[in-house]
Order: C-alpha cells, then structure tokens, then sequence
C-alpha cells in the first residue's frame, strides 16, 4: 500500500510541477475561454438549479456523515451494512459535504475559489484525524501509514488554500491528481483499491460501497480542479457532476443498483433527473 500511496503522491506532484512550470506564453487560455462562459443556456434558472442539487446533496452528505450505520437502510433500503461500509459510508458522507460546501461557498457565499477549496475539504480533515484518534480507522484494517499519509496531505492543502501561501495552487492540483486517482481506482477496480487501503473485507456489499463513494469522491475532485484552474463557476458545478450523473446511470443501466437495493432503484431516478438538468442547465 506504501508504494501505491507513494506513486500515486509522486505522479501527482509531478503532474503539478509541470503545470507550474509552463513558460508564460503557453496557450492556456482556448479551453479556458470555451469554460469561463456562464452556463444557462437551458430554458431553467441556473440559480434555482444549482439551489436545488446543492440542496439535495447536502441532504445525501449530512445523512451519510453523520448517521453512516443507518442512512443506507433508511433511505434506499441498504441492509446487512458492516463495519467496513459504514465506514466508507461516513467517508462518502465526507465527501458529498466536501463539494456541497465549495459549490455554495462559490455560488452563494461569496468565497474565493481557493478558501471555498480550503473549507471543502475540512470534512475530510475532521473524519480522517477522528477515524485515526478514536482508532476506528485502524479497526476496519486500513493501513495505518498510509491513512496517515493521506491525512497529512489533505490537512496540508486545505492549510495551503486557506492561508492563500505562494505553492497553494501547484498544491491544490497536485492533491487533485492524487485523488483523482485514488478515486477512479475505487471505481473502477474496487477490489484492487479495498486491497491496496488494506480493507480485508471485499464482499459485494463492500465493492458496492466503495463504488458509491468513489462517484461522490470524484464529482468534488473535478470541482476541485475546474476552480483552481480559473473556470466559471456555475460551468464547473456543472462539469463536475457529470462523474457523478454518469456513474448513477451505470448503476441503474447495468443492474448493479436494483442488485442491491431491489425495488428501491425507483429512488435513483430522481437523482438522475436533478443531475441531468444541473449539467445541461449550468454547464452548457
């Protein structure tokens, strides 16, 4: 897990050098023009659009984070949920909580792009120092080093964004590397990433957790790295949730959701409408 945690640190640090280091004239600014156009160019409000989804998964974020044992059940219908994928569900719950707080913070409360970054990304500084602490991290098997690893660094660049110091933006895009990375492995190839974290569970109720968490995990990493690259920001809450919207259809298309929840996959549909329109309406 060390070498996977450190490759991954590595490329992402990389990733962002060479960012940084791009002479002055490079032509960054054609995607960039194309991006920092206001969405709206659907027939509904981008406001009331973007109201909506940030309301909805604030909702989703609150539920996971702090009744990660019981939101599953209650709202979908998810039973038999363990140790380990309580786990992850909190972790989840972090992550929605995590692009709710930037996607407002941008939107609606009036922050910079960088400090609504720093403030995102506390809900994921407080579950990983508290799962370290309280030693729940450690009870469900994670590597222990590497958790720490990934505390230190989150912890770091939401110091970075916050204070606004001089490394702040090659930091930010290198921790977008790493958890773009992170993340697209647990959705891709969950049992490969429940055993690098060191997960000894990997059941298909775990790989389902993971899969779930990973999507929310990605949408605030897109986020992420849409802001601190300048776009606009009703265009990049859009273009962020298109991870999202795309990964909830692969659950419902290929089965997988009605696998688990049963009858239930009927609560997915909603989703994807208010995810739908929040991408057609903001990001075009």
């Amino acid at each position: 897990m060390m070498k996977l945690i450190t490759t991954l640190v590595s490329i992402a640090l990389l990733s962002a050098s060479v960012e940084a280091k791009k002479p002055a004239f490079a032509p960054k600014h054609y995607t960039h023009d194309v991006l920092s156009i206001r969405g709206g160019a659907g027939p509904l409000d981008p406001d009331m659009i973007a109201k909506t989804v940030t309301g909805v998964m604030a909702i989703q974020g609150a539920a996971d984070y702090l009744a990660p044992n019981k939101a599953p059940e209650v709202l979908y219908g998810i039973e038999g949920a363990g140790a380990t994928e309580t786990f992850i569900n909190e972790f989840a719950g972090a992550n929605t909580l995590k692009w709710v707080i930037m996607a407002y913070g941008v939107l609606f409360g009036g922050l910079s792009e960088k400090r609504a970054i720093g403030y995102g990304l506390l809900p994921t500084v407080l579950f990983g120092i508290r799962g370290l602490l309280s030693g729940s991290t450690e009870a469900v098997g994670c590597d222990m080093t590497a958790q720490w690893i990934d505390s230190a660094l989150t912890v770091f660049t939401s110091h970075a964004a916050l204070t606004d110091a001089d490394y702040s933006t090659t930091l930010v895009k290198a921790w977008c590397v790493y958890s773009g990375l992170a993340s697209g492995l647990c959705r891709l190839a969950p049992e490969l990433a429940l055993d690098k974290w060191g997960f000894p569970e990997k059941g298909p109720l775990t790989v389902f957790f993971i899969k779930s968490m990973s999507q929310f995990a990605l949408a605030a990493t897109v986020l992420t790295g849409l802001l601190i690259s300048g776009v606009d920001s009703h265009k990049a809450v859009g273009y962020s949730l298109v991870p999202l919207l795309a990964s909830v259809l692969q659950f419902v298309l290929s089965g997988d959701l009605k696998a688990q929840i049963g009858d239930n996959v009927v609560k997915a549909y909603p989703w994807i409408a208010i995810l739908a329109a929040a991408v057609f309406t903001l990001a075009i």
